[in-house]
């Protein structure tokens, strides 16, 4: 089996980095207590200026705040059971080499997604066990759905529904799992939804 993993909101978790970062800039107030990166980003975009300020927020949680994030719960379990059963295991994320905001291009945004899966053991035997050389980064949507076709992947992972639909996703070799503990998506086939990590490894390794 060949499975593939967005990154952003997939794997990584930055629900608490989002909060912690907008009360930081005074963007949230500490009597509120949203507690999803769609909560927050919902809270932001309703300040003045608000769609900049967000885009800032992201700027910053992805680059320089990289390091709060946290491993999505359930994540590990799938990913070592995977490992038991010898599936290749590969990420395919679409990200910039530094955002649009980071004018003086100081915040390299695919390093310190790398440094972030080094310091969460991505690479150890010991720990989750990928190859840096399985993990891809893309500058388009496009030319993710296409790493994603060339890699053959049995299963693709994501958060974003728009990965999915893209012209062009291989929907007759890859099968494609939503990861939506919001619960926010429409249901739209062949698309498979999943509220949580756990259900998705109850679904893959029943």
């Amino acid at each position: 089996m060949r499975i593939g993993f967005d990154l952003d909101n997939t794997l990584a978790c930055y629900d608490a980095s989002f909060m912690a970062a907008a009360k930081l800039k005074g963007w949230l107030s500490e009597d509120l207590s949203p507690t999803t990166k769609s909560q927050v980003r919902q809270q932001i975009r309703l300040l003045p200026d608000g769609e900049h300020k967000w885009q800032e927020l992201q700027a910053h949680v992805y680059g320089p705040g990289m390091g709060m994030a946290t491993l999505m719960t359930g994540a590990d379990r799938f990913i070592q059971t995977a490992r038991k059963h010898k599936a290749f295991l590969t990420i395919v994320s679409h990200k910039t080499d530094y955002s649009p905001l980071d004018e003086h291009r100081r915040w390299p945004l695919r390093e310190a997604a790398r440094q972030w899966m080094t310091a969460q053991h991505f690479f150890h035997d010991t720990g989750l066990g990928f190859s840096p050389e399985h993990v891809h980064f893309t500058t388009t949507r496009q030319a993710k759905v296409q790493a994603i076709t060339n890699l053959q992947l049995d299963l693709f992972i994501d958060d974003l529904t728009e990965v999915f639909l893209e012209p062009g996703f291989p929907h007759d070799q890859t099968r494609a799992l939503l990861f939506d503990p919001g619960g926010l998506a429409a249901n739209q086939s062949p698309i498979h939804r999943f509220a949580h990590w756990d259900a998705i490894h109850e679904w893959v390794f029943p």
